[in-house]
């Protein structure tokens, strides 16, 4: 782009569209919806894009099921989509990609997930979604992580980039299903959705540690990461009568869980392991003869998470062989490393520099945790693109999953002028003038 005045009337047009995506917002966190089962969202997603006129692709149209991990039950998603109401995109799982081609050029695609997370709400009175009416009407399950502010934010990029007439090439917005536990991303990346792409970016919005108006040009330390499904089965009897004849499920299940906890570290960078869920026995009087054990383990290298994950598999099957039982072991997410191209993150700065909104720009800040955004982005990069991802400030009064999480609204407006800037400095055809 020729200076930085396209910029600012680009800013200027994000804030007048502030109050329509903080009703989106706000509707989406009235509405969460957990990892595959974003059925509601889905639908608003598509209606809005097709009104703009974006060409529409919805679940299976823009991944390969078969590639999806841990999709819930078919009951429970048939109820789930049921529930919905008139307002869900009917199919079988969630997921939107759509697309505005407007002749020759490069491609972008812009990332943005759509799930909440399995945390309960907080009702306290100095809990602005709580004392304002937009808080969760789901048990359970609230927008604990910001991915309802991503969504709206996808929405405004999409409506700025339709108002704006002078770029060419195709731009891509891709609305991912089930990012908690790194689930959604794989089965897009293996349907062929960035196979193309030129540039990508996404973005998420910080926790306090970035205000509003911040900007890390580059998200660091992203975690690999293995979530593991692992069911021990073994042989019910009667607790008193015959001990000696069950093989105890449950007993295994705890045993694998002390000694997860009990690994050795790895001495050439960070190892994390949760054992998070625990469900067994039917009775205190019966040995039982189910047990389910969910768990995780994180490096922060692929080749660390690698061997993290074959020791626990190791745990978890001699914790099976102490108590004679049986044990399947599913993968039901994953997460890998990545990084940002330092061209990418340039740009980024040129047009952070340029929005007045910006109040504060920092070259990097580490992510703290997992990102399966980082399957499009190592695709892009091994085909010869580009790629980025980057940190909105929000204010947050706490953390990410917390029962209080919530954001400073601005971010939305300040968010879809960052991504709608930087697409039109790669799309455009630039003057060797400009920023």
């Amino acid at each position: 782009m020729s200076g930085d005045q396209p910029l600012r009337a680009l800013g200027e047009l994000a804030e007048s569209l502030l109050p329509a995506l903080t009703a989106i917002r706000r509707d989406l966190h009235r509405h969460p919806e957990p990892g595959w089962l974003e059925f509601r969202t889905t639908g608003v997603v598509a209606r809005h894009l097709r009104t703009l006129g974006y060409g529409v692709r919805v679940g299976a149209e823009c991944l390969r099921v078969e590639d999806a991990r841990g999709v819930p039950a078919a009951e429970i998603v048939a109820d789930h989509r049921h529930g919905a109401g008139e307002t869900a995109e009917l199919g079988v799982v969630s997921g939107v990609v759509a697309e505005l081609d407007r002749g020759p050029g490069p491609t972008l695609a812009l990332r943005f997930d759509m799930d909440a997370t399995q945390v309960t709400e907080s009702g306290a009175s100095d809990h602005r979604p709580a004392s304002e009416g937009f808080a969760s009407g789901r048990d359970g399950v609230m927008h604990a992580c910001g991915h309802d502010g991503h969504v709206a934010i996808g929405l405004g990029v999409a409506d700025l980039l339709t108002r704006t007439p002078d770029w060419r090439g195709r731009l891509r917005l891709i609305f991912q299903p089930a990012e908690e536990g790194g689930r959604g991303a794989w089965p897009m990346v293996t349907a062929g959705v960035v196979d193309d792409v030129d540039v990508f970016a996404a973005l998420h919005i910080a926790d306090e540690a970035l205000a509003p108006g911040e900007i890390a040009l580059s998200a660091t330390g992203f975690l690999a990461s293995v979530k593991l499904d692992v069911e021990f089965r073994g042989v019910a009897a009667h607790a008193a009568g015959a001990p000696e004849r069950g093989r105890n499920a449950l007993l295994a299940a705890a045993q694998a869980a002390l000694a997860l906890h009990a690994l050795p570290r790895h001495g050439q960078g960070a190892t994390f392991v949760n054992a998070g869920v625990l469900r067994a026995g039917t009775g205190r009087n019966v040995v039982a003869d189910r047990a389910l054990l969910q768990c995780e383990v994180r490096g922060d290298s692929d080749a660390i998470c690698r061997s993290l994950d074959a020791a626990a598999r190791r745990v978890v099957a001699g914790a099976a062989a102490m108590q004679g039982v049986e044990v399947d072991v599913q993968v039901v997410g994953e997460t890998i490393g990545g990084h940002s191209d330092p061209e990418l993150v340039a740009r980024l700065g040129a047009v952070a520099r340029a929005l007045p909104t910006t109040t504060r720009i920092r070259e990097s800040h580490p992510l703290g945790g997992g990102e399966d955004a980082t399957f499009f982005m190592r695709r892009v990069q091994e085909r010869g693109g580009q790629a980025l991802y980057f940190l909105l400030g929000g204010g947050s009064p706490s953390g990410h999953h917390s029962s209080t999480f919530d954001f400073d609204e601005r971010a939305l407006a300040h968010g879809a002028a960052l991504l709608a800037g930087l697409a039109l400095d790669r799309l455009v055809r630039r003057s060797p003038a400009g920023p």
